[in-house]
This record gives C-alpha cells, structure tokens and sequence, in this order.
C-alpha cells in the first residue's frame, strides 16, 4: 500500500547514502517543502511512504523554534499526544478510572501552559500572606464566629454539626495552629476593559490537587525541552513545589507537637472510593497512616493524657483531605471521628474553628461595604483591608427569600448562588438561580450567598482528557497555596508554597477537575524585564541593606528571606544587579538610592575615617548669619563656637566674546 505521512526529519535515520528510513520502513520518495537539505529538522517533509498496513495516518509533530502560543495554531501529531499521555502515567500524572477502581487514567491536562499577567500572579502571592493572617484572626475571635454561624446552624444541619463540635472545644486542646490554604482567583474584565484580579474563594480544608499541579508544570517543561521550543521560554514556568511545601509544614508541625522520641504518626483523613487517590499518594509516602472517619470511629481512642490513638498508635497531626461535605458524615460514626478528633491533643489540620472560617457566608460578610468591613477593619491595618478588597467581587445581601428572588430577577446571568458547601458542582449559575429558589422553604434561603459573576476572557488551547484531543476556548482560575502554622501567639511558618491552575472550557460553571469539569494546566509569565529587575534591586537595597553584602550567594539567599520570587531565574537576576550595585555603592552615589544610606554604606568600609566627625562637638563652626540669629536670641557667648567668613563668590557670567 502507499500511504502519506506527515513529519519532521528529526525522526529519520539515514542507513546509506541513498537510503532513508523512518523506523523500519524504507522512504522511497521525498518531496521538500523549501529545498534538499536534509539535516535541518525544523522543515516540513511529505513522504510517500511504500509499506503495510495502508492506513497509516500520522499528524506532523510540532515544529522546533516556535512558541507555546504559536503551537496552539498547529495540528498535535500522534506521537506527540501519546508521549505526553505516556509521561502522565508513569509519573504518576493520574486519576482513577471511574468505571474500574483497579486502573488508573491521565488525569485531564491542557497540553500547552496558559498566559496569566505577570503582575496579577505578584497580586496573588502577596494577597496570601494577608489571607492567613485575616483567616486566623476570624478564627480566633469566638464571637464573631457564634454571630455568623448560630443564625446558619438553625437552616443547614451539616453546618449545625460542625458548629456543635466548636461550641464544645472552641479552643481546641493544643494550642498549635497548622493549616493549608488554597485562595482561588481568576482575572476580571471590567466594562472599562481594565483587566483585575478577583477572588473566586478560599479553601481552609482539603485543598486538593498540590501534588499534580506541580507535575502538570513538569510535564509542560518536558514539552518545552522534548520538542524544541523557542528558548526565550527557558525559566518562565513559574517553579512549582506545592508537595515539598505540604511536607515542609507536617514536619515543622510534628516538631512542635514535642513527641519525636515516641514515634507519634501522622494521620491522613481521606473519602472512602477516592478518584484523586495520586495526589494524596505523594504526600502519603511521607506520613504513616491512612484513613477514613470510619475507619478513625472504629480504631480510634483517646488516651488519659488526650493524645489521640489509632490501633494504639499516637497520631500527632490529622491532615484533613475529607470531612467538607455532607457525603462524608453518612452516619454518626464519622462525626464522632470528628468529634474525637477536635477532642484529643492532636494537631488538626485544619481545626474546626478554621473549618467554619472556610464556609462561603465569611466571604460575604468580609466583602460587604456596609457591614463588613468590621473584619477587615477589626484585625488589618487600613493599607491591608484596603488591598485584600480589592480583590472582592460584589457580594448582594438580602434579609429575605423576596428580597433575593427581586435581586436575581433583575440580571441572573451575572450571578452566582452558593451553598455553604465545598468540592465542586454544587454552585447554582444565571437562568437555573430562580428556578431553584422557588423550590426553597421560606428559612433555608438565609444559608445561601449571591455573588456577581467574574467576568473572563477566553483563549485558545488544546486538552487532553479521557484520551482525546480537543482544541478549545478556555478560562482559568488561579490557586494559590500557603501554609500557616503558630504555636499560640508565635508564628512558626507562613509561607506560599506553591500554585494550582485549573482550566475549563468557556461556557462551563464549574471548574472541579475530579469532578470532571476542568483540566489542571500551568502558566507561563514571559520574559525577565531589565526594568523589573533594576528597580526590584533598588528596592531591596532601601529596606535590607543592612543584612546585604558584596557576596552574590548570600544575596541571593536574603532575596529569599525577605521576597517572593517566582523563579529561580528571577530571583538570581535580582541578587545579580543587587550584588552589582552594593559594589557601586562602595565607589560612589549611585543613582536611585537614598544618598544617605551610600554614605553610611561606605562608612562601614575598613579603615575609613572622615575628615571631620558628625559627633565632635568641640568646634562648631557657624557663619555670620547663624551668628546674628544667636546674638538676637542672647546666646552669642557659646564655648567652641567659633565664626567662619564666607568667601564671596562673583555670580556674575562670564563675558561672550565674538569670534
């Protein structure tokens, strides 16, 4: 049969010098898209190809020296497809099979990173650290928590158990605090056409997707490099450690727990039947137990001194990846797991008030103008409350099912309702709102929150899921994820770790990837800019130079420390030019830092003596003017005052002469 294919001569090995196979077929005819050099692999080449069977149909892999932008405009080819579904499972890239537990699929991928704005993604990091430190405010503040939750509790039993729980141990009984928290953003097209960063939720329970999120950055890396992009690309994936990050605080944590020599454990509360099951897997491969509020009720007990014991074995953290829905207390043995578990001295992860802090009604009490900024204003400074808001979107408040039904009426595909529940799928969206408020009794509306719609813009990828390509116009919402640990008023750890991207095609509500509406994707940030590196450096210097140094490695070190920098490559280029200019520092001003800081920088130099100290007071030398101003005031008669005569300079120019 003769058959067509498609390729790239990368592919190709020459066996003689008349000869050409590509794999083991014989090429018996070549046509070249621009001339005969062979050896240049970034040409297109149509081969008829002589062999059997007759139906090979293969798509041209991409070609070198493009970029991911530019790929998009391309067909994917076969090979190409399969090496990436193939470096999903074996590095453990993977969902479970819905319909066989005993397998396991590709989890559902973009193919290409998506393209967030540089400045948006700073946003978002430094909105973090304001996220923890409100969220543990809110947490600890018992009557702000009874005034939110005991109106909810009479109209949502799920919330009403949770709250039970807390109303018992609303100081728990370990005074160390350990969470991981995930705050969901996506960028906002406003009508003016101001693009702005806008936060969807934040998640202090179960943040899922820490682990894959950092292979799918992987993954794109290995495309990058497998099919010769355009090196300009080279360090603008954003470094993506969400795992080392989670690991990093279960051990800072179970060094605070005091309880090494004993050999307490970690424990893992995961959902019995989990599809998700990879993701837990590689942070189960640091801990030591696993398992199910079932399974916690059955084996588990608290000794005489409050130390919680599964099979007899001391559990110093439970790390929460289940217990944020319904479906996960089906009968009371998982709540008094729960219970059990909030009762003992173990580390929770979250603990139960941080669980109620996560609920959808914080969020519209902290975006209300009329209420609530008191949060904001109760535990920010100014500066802060105003930059968290920012990143609010428009949250209506109603006191009744009227109210709220009027409020919808009037626009419904710009809104969201959402029930106090997390997960996934269970947000209502635009013409379904009214429907489903009707069929609501007159009390439970009041759990509900009604928020406005982020309005984004879409672009263009491909998607690889359940073993299918498709190319398809697609939003992303951006996770952020941190990690917050303090042994009573002392903060241990508060730190980003890392990010989750998550991407769904335009016109779909949710965005759940295990609930299957989603793909996890990453992002790239573009090029280094001199600009941002300069002026960063010269801000560092303003603030640090005290603790900076004419060493490059201790530079960079301190960048760490005090900064968050997304790249490596960033980060080096900043304690590069930073390095570079405390060396300037030492030869003279340098432009753009304080002059007062240079000179107190080359004071520090060895061996250096000014002329005349600042501190020496025994000769103060004044001209006439101060000494008229003395005289005036009766204190003429100073000791080692001493007047000095101004030298008269003419002001007058210089006479032109004509030539």
């Amino acid at each position: 049969g003769i058959s067509t294919i498609f390729f790239d001569f990368v592919y190709c090995r020459r066996q003689n010098k008349k000869s050409i196979y590509l794999d083991d077929f014989e090429i018996g005819s070549v046509c070249l898209s621009r001339n005969s050099k062979l050896y240049l692999k970034s040409w297109y080449l149509i081969i008829d190809l002589y062999c059997y069977p007759s139906d090979i149909s293969i798509l041209l892999p991409l070609r070198s020296g493009i970029s991911f932008k530019g790929a998009v405009d391309m067909e994917l080819s076969l090979e190409f497809v399969q090496d990436t579904i193939d470096w999903c499972l074996r590095n453990g890239l993977c969902l479970r099979a819905t319909t066989n537990f005993a397998q396991a699929v590709h989890a559902p991928i973009s193919v290409f990173p998506s393209t967030i704005h540089k400045d948006m993604y700073q946003k978002s990091i430094e909105l973090q650290y304001l996220i923890h430190k409100l969220i543990d405010k809110m947490s600890t503040d018992k009557e702000f928590i009874f005034s939110i939750f005991e109106p909810i509790s009479k109209v949502d039993a799920f919330v009403n158990r949770l709250f039970q729980i807390y109303k018992k141990y609303p100081d728990g009984n370990n005074p160390i605090t350990f969470a991981v928290i995930r705050t969901d953003y996506m960028e906002h097209v406003s009508d003016s056409g101001r693009v702005e960063l806008k936060q969807v939720e934040y998640n202090t329970i179960a943040a899922s997707f820490a682990c894959l999120s950092g292979l799918v950055t992987k993954l794109h890396k290995f495309i990058q490099k497998r099919y010769d992009f355009e090196s300009k690309f080279t360090g603008c994936l954003p470094d993506n450690n969400s795992l080392i990050g989670i690991a990093d605080g279960i051990a800072t944590a179970f060094k605070a727990y005091g309880n090494e020599k004993h050999r307490a454990n970690v424990l893992m509360v995961v959902q019995p039947f989990e599809r998700n099951v990879f993701d837990q897997r590689f942070i189960e491969n640091r801990l030591f137990e696993k398992r199910t509020l079932t399974e916690v009720d059955e084996h588990g007990s608290i000794s005489s001194n409050g130390s919680l014991l599964i099979n007899e074995t001391e559990i110093s953290i439970v790390y929460f990846r289940a217990g944020y829905s319904p479906n996960d207390f089906p009968t009371d043995k998982e709540w008094r797991a729960r219970e059990m578990i909030e009762k003992s001295t173990a580390i929770s992860c979250p603990n139960i008030a941080y669980t109620l802090i996560g609920f959808k009604k914080i969020q519209e009490i902290l975006c209300q103008e009329n209420t609530a900024g008191l949060p904001l204003k109760r535990y920010l400074q100014p500066n802060e409350a105003k930059f968290i808001r920012s990143s609010f979107m428009k949250f209506h408040s109603f006191d009744t099912k009227e109210e709220l039904i009027s409020i919808v009426s009037k626009n419904p595909e710009s809104l969201v309702l959402k029930p106090q529940r997390e997960g996934g799928g269970n947000n209502i969206y635009g013409k379904d709102i009214l429907p489903f408020l009707n069929s609501l009794n007159d009390d439970s509306f009041s759990s509900y929150v009604l928020m406005e719609l982020i309005n984004t813009k879409p672009f263009l990828n491909y998607i690889i899921k359940d073993g299918k390509v498709m190319k398809a116009n697609l939003i992303s919402e951006l996770g952020i994820y941190g990690v917050f640990i303090k042994n009573s008023n002392q903060i241990l750890e508060n730190k980003v770790i890392g990010h989750l991207l998550r991407s769904k095609s335009q016109g779909v509500n949710e965005g759940g990837v295990a609930a299957g509406y989603g793909v996890i994707d990453s992002f790239e940030r573009g090029r280094v800019r001199t600009k941002t590196v300069k002026r960063a450096s010269r801000v560092l210097i303003e603030k640090y130079y005290p603790r900076l140094t004419l060493d490059f490695q201790t530079n960079k070190r301190i960048c760490d420390e005090v900064a968050v920098i997304s790249t490596k490559r960033l980060r080096n280029k900043i304690a590069g030019f930073t390095t570079h200019l405390m060396k300037r520092i030492q030869k003279g001003p340098v432009r753009g830092i304080s002059f007062k800081l240079q000179e107190e920088e080359r004071e520090k130099k060895d061996n250096y003596v000014p002329e005349i100290s600042a501190l020496d007071t025994s000769s103060i030398q004044i001209d006439s003017t101060t000494e008229e101003l003395l005289k005036s005031m009766g204190i003429e008669n100073l000791t080692g005052v001493s007047v000095v005569q101004e030298e008269i300079v003419d002001e007058r120019k210089a006479r032109r002469v004509g030539k």
